[in-house]
């Protein structure tokens, strides 16, 4: 085994990896498979939780601190 190969970073290339490297479209497509949905709840739920909060009050901070 090379010296390099023992201590990289990148585990991809390396010799004792057992996982095959993935193509950033690949990744890509994971990412959207997996977080996209949550994202767009999240979103959707900091919204609405302004808006509630709006009706409440008229504080712009309690909003803003509400919505994220």
């Amino acid at each position: 085994m090379r010296a390099c190969a023992k201590y990289s970073k990148n585990r991809a290339y390396t010799p004792q990896s057992t996982k095959r490297y993935t193509m950033p479209m690949d990744k890509a497509k994971e990412w959207l498979r997996r977080y996209l949905p949550l994202e767009i709840v999240a979103t959707i739920t900091a919204i609405a939780g302004a808006f509630a909060a709006s009706i409440f009050t008229d504080n712009g901070i309690t909003i803003a601190y509400v919505g994220t």
